[in-house]
């Protein structure tokens, strides 16, 4: 056996890991036979070549492990492949030695990596620092996963949105109507706008089916097309199938940047993406690669920061480029519209053209590339065309788009080419430019309506420290027969202190050999409780100048006051207020105006009806989805969406919530100190995801029960004695008597009847628990004897 000097020889390897370490020798040492002497091995029995080792072998990682090593007649040491594939070795040697059933390699022909074995501690150390080994991804967001559906009932809502404005005999009323169902099978939406002369248009009539899973969207009747990088966007009557990646909000359709760096110990990664910490995640030695890292859109940096278990730390920098327009290498994005084209909307309720047809097919081929097929049909031609998409390492992304089209027998190409850089929302840079042929037509276009020859943008954006910025906008649209129309804006901010903030636009038109110059200066101040002021001067060329003067009031939410005014003097002299109020039932605006001696009025009010489940509510316009929360006899209760207040229970105990986000967990909540003892509830909180534009019911009353006191007497009007066995008879549920005959009961409301006993006595009382008990007055009860 080893000798003590020998041990204190190597008490150096035991750092902080000594306990463990002795628990390891000590079982090393116990499993070897009394024979070996210095620390020697044991020769496996019937190999006079190979020997057999049992050590604990230490790679730096989590935890050693005590593992079997072979000892070959030169002197080299084996590890099973199993242990080296624990180690991630990316390169494992072709030569192995067959050995008990497995593969072993011999730790001296595996590239860059050292090690030493201490025979007094029966240990192994190695170092994996210089060998190549596969690196470990972590994801740092979660990935997206459809949320699991509420449950859907059949309702609907009606939203009215009317309007009257007058003054010097010139009056006028008009109204918009929004109405909505919705149930299993999907949801309809029917929109129309009427006026004071009797007539009723009507805008869109549509039918959608929405499926989360498969993140697509069939929408029959009225719809709008997909432009895609080339196209239109036109209105239509038909049908409509496409992707929708908004049905799974949580779900990222774009490449996130992919950070990797190594750590030499098992350590904790901190990631700062533009200086904000974004994710922690512990890691193990070796290389690592972390992937959905959560950066927002454009370019910025990142850093890594490696600490390890003593407190060391290794800063990582590695810049990143982000684009939404990208997708995921083998992730589809589509849509196909089909049908006639709408024509006069909003003055003609049914007014179709041309048939028609549109495929855009985007797909993502590689983390930086993207590729667009887009084909258009109309009756008397079609186009057909090819984008791409291209991310340059980390300095940003070029777009380029090829197309040709026509109509009767002639036809065009198309061309456009892009740059985008974005740094962190600081630094931005947009450049684009358009070429077309004359003949070249998309579905849409009129038929005598000539492509602009070229069209160029271009804009500079950049937020400069401490707190101002600056932004340069160029276009210009070279249209056939030379009317060029170009237009050039340079506007900036300063804030000057907290809530003052001062602003310059310098804007100018050119078409036809016109110009047409301005400037807009802005002082604004922003004050507590929603407040706003802003002084505003305006100068045009060979004009009269005009300064305007504002105050409003912006209210916190959808609930309250909130008031603008405006005065401004020029060459046109005018005034106006207006005062906007936001209840649980609809919005109301009145406004109020002159201009030159002619006064005018304005009134407005916006509300709407939701129905589910034959509940019925009046309540501000329904815009998104909506839940049905009943509390049971809970009046004037107080229901919490995501710890905000947003309704009250009425006298049912019923409450409408307006405002949920579809397809996405919205936590509905109530507060336990604002509910009675006497009314207990099965859950102070419930997680919905309703789909869009529908409505879920939302049930706290799952346990009915109320707490009621009474007073039990026996027939001669003496307490029942305190101890006595009292249980309601249908459910059997036991409660306790105390002194005088009281007891506390918790039942459901309705009809019981109780029993108590007491020795061999036993009696029975009828009942009627109220819905809403009254618990300054206990129930006398009699409680009357019968056979036991």
């Amino acid at each position: 056996m080893c000798s003590l000097q020998c041990l204190r020889g190597h008490s150096s390897d035991f750092d902080q890991t000594f306990p463990r370490r002795v628990v390891f020798t000590i079982l090393a040492l116990a499993l070897t036979p009394i024979d070996a002497r210095d620390c020697a091995s044991v020769v496996a029995p019937g190999d006079d070549t190979v020997t057999e080792w049992l050590l604990v072998v230490d790679a730096g990682e989590a935890d050693a492990q005590l593992r079997h090593v072979l000892r070959s007649s030169d002197g080299r040491l084996w590890l099973d492949r199993g242990a080296l594939s624990r180690w991630r070795l990316s390169d494992i040697p072709s030569a192995s030695l067959p050995y008990a059933g497995q593969h072993w390699h011999a730790l001296d022909d595996i590239a860059g990596l050292r090690y030493r074995h201490d025979a007094c501690t029966q240990s192994l150390h190695v170092d994996l620092t210089a060998t190549g080994r596969s690196a470990v991804s972590h994801s740092l967001m979660r990935r997206g996963e459809a949320a699991p559906l509420s449950e859907v009932a059949p309702g609907g809502y009606f939203n009215a949105d009317l309007l009257y404005s007058g003054g010097d005999g010139a009056d006028r009323a008009a109204s918009f109507f929004e109405l909505g169902v919705f149930g299993r099978g999907g949801r309809g939406l029917q929109t129309a706008v009427a006026d004071d002369d009797g007539g009723f248009i009507r805008l869109d009539s549509t039918w959608l089916i929405e499926s989360p899973e498969s993140l697509a969207t069939l929408a029959l009747g009225d719809s709008t097309s997909s432009a895609g990088s080339w196209g239109r966007t036109v209105r239509y009557v038909g049908l409509r199938w496409a992707t929708d990646f908004s049905l799974q909000p949580y779900f990222v359709p774009f490449p996130q940047p992919v950070l990797a760096g190594q750590a030499a110990l098992p350590s904790t990664l901190d990631v700062f993406i533009n200086d904000s910490l974004r994710a922690r995640q512990p890691v193990d030695g070796g290389p690592f690669e972390l992937q959905d890292v959560p950066a927002i859109s454009g370019g910025g940096e990142a850093v890594i920061v490696v600490r390890d278990a003593l407190g060391r730390e290794t800063r990582l920098t590695q810049p990143f480029y982000v684009s939404p327009q990208l997708l995921h290498p083998g992730l589809a994005d589509y849509a196909l519209d089909v049908g006639f084209l709408r024509r006069d909307y909003g003055l003609a309720s049914a007014a179709y053209g041309d048939a028609f047809g549109t495929l855009t097919y985007r797909y993502g081929l590689h983390p930086t590339l993207t590729a667009e097929l887009r084909g258009e049909w109309q009756a008397g031609g079609g186009a057909l065309g090819a984008s791409a998409l291209y991310r340059v390492g980390h300095l940003g992304l070029v777009s380029a788009t090829t197309a040709y089209g026509g109509s009767d027998g002639t036809g065009g190409g198309f061309g456009a080419f892009g740059l985008e850089r974005d740094i962190a929302g600081r630094y931005g840079l947009s450049l684009r430019r358009e070429w077309a042929q004359a003949e070249f037509r998309r579905v849409g276009d009129a038929p005598d309506q000539s492509a602009p020859r070229y069209r160029d943008f271009a804009r500079i954006n950049a937020v400069l420290p401490p707190r101002a910025s600056l932004s340069l906008t160029y276009s210009k649209e070279a249209a056939r027969g030379g009317r060029d129309l170009q237009l050039l804006n340079l506007g900036g901010s300063l804030q000057i202190a907290q809530g003052l903030q001062v602003g310059l636009q310098l804007g100018e038109v050119r078409a036809e050999g016109t110009r047409d110059r301005r400037a807009i200066a802005t002082l604004s101040y922003a004050f507590a409780g929603g407040v706003s002021a802003a002084l505003q001067h305006q100068q045009v060329a060979a004009q009269p100048s005009r300064t305007r003067a504002s105050v409003q009031r912006t209210p916190a939410g959808a609930l309250g006051w909130g008031y603008r005014g405006e005065i401004e003097g020029g060459p046109v002299q005018r005034g106006s207020a207006a005062l906007d109020y936001g209840g649980n039932v609809g919005t109301l605006s009145f406004a109020a105006s002159q201009r030159d001696g002619a006064t005018g009025l304005r009134a407005g009010a916006r509300t709407g009806l939701a129905w589910l489940g034959g509940d019925v509510f009046w309540t501000r316009p329904v815009r998104g989805s909506f839940a049905v929360v009943d509390l049971g006899a809970l009046d004037d209760m107080g229901v919490y969406l995501d710890n905000r207040l947003i309704a009250r229970s009425n006298a049912e105990g019923v409450a409408l919530l307006p405002d949920l986000r579809p397809y996405e967990r919205n936590r509905i909540g109530i507060r336990a100190e604002n509910l009675p003892i006497e009314q207990p509830v099965a859950t102070l909180a419930q997680t919905v995801v309703p789909r869009g534009r529908s409505g879920v019911r939302v049930d706290f009353t799952h346990d009915r029960r109320v707490g009621i006191e009474v007073v039990l007497r026996d027939e001669n009007e003496e307490p029942i004695p305190a101890g006595s066995a009292l249980r309601d008879r249908a459910s059997g549920t036991p409660h306790p008597v105390g002194h005088g005959g009281r007891a506390w009961l918790r039942l459901e409301p309705g009809a019981h009847t109780l029993r108590a006993g007491s020795g061999a006595t036993t009696c029975e009382a009828s009942l009627q628990v109220p819905a809403q008990p009254d618990l300054g007055t206990p129930i006398e009860l009699v409680c009357r004897a019968i056979a036991r």
